[in-house]
C-alpha cells in the first residue's frame, strides 16, 4: 500500500511538472506567434515603403516634423533674405555698367 502511495505522489509530482513545462510552452509559442505577426507587419510596411520610395511618394518621418522642419529653414531663408536685401532699388540703380556686367559674369558662374 505504501508503494501505490509513493508511486501515486511521484506520478502527481511529474504531472505537476509535466503542467508546468505545457505552460512554459505555451507561452513561448504565444511569444513566438506574436513576433511573426510582428515581423509580417513590419515586411508589409517595408514593402509600401519600398513601393512609395520608387513612386517617389516616400517621406520619412512623421509628416508633421517635417514640415516644421521645412518651415523652419523658410523662416531662415526670409531672415537672411530681409537682413541682405537692399532698402531700395537706387543701391542697384547706383551700379556702374563695368560692375553690372562683373556681378552678372559672376552670377553666371555661380549659377
Amino acid at each position: 500500500m505504501e508503494q501505490w502511495k509513493d508511486e501515486k505522489e511521484a506520478l502527481l509530482r511529474r504531472n505537476q511538472q509535466l503542467e508546468l513545462k505545457l505552460e512554459s510552452l505555451t507561452s513561448e509559442l504565444e511569444g513566438m506567434r506574436t513576433r511573426c505577426r510582428q515581423e509580417a507587419q513590419i515586411r508589409g510596411v517595408q514593402s509600401r515603403v519600398f513601393e512609395g520610395i520608387e513612386n517617389d511618394t516616400w517621406m520619412s518621418g512623421d509628416d508633421s516634423t517635417v514640415w516644421a522642419e521645412i518651415d523652419k529653414h523658410r523662416r531662415l531663408i526670409k531672415q537672411w533674405a530681409r537682413g541682405n536685401a537692399s532698402d531700395d532699388m537706387n543701391t542697384a540703380r547706383a551700379i556702374s555698367e563695368e560692375d553690372k556686367r562683373r556681378l552678372i559674369a559672376t552670377l553666371r558662374n555661380i549659377v
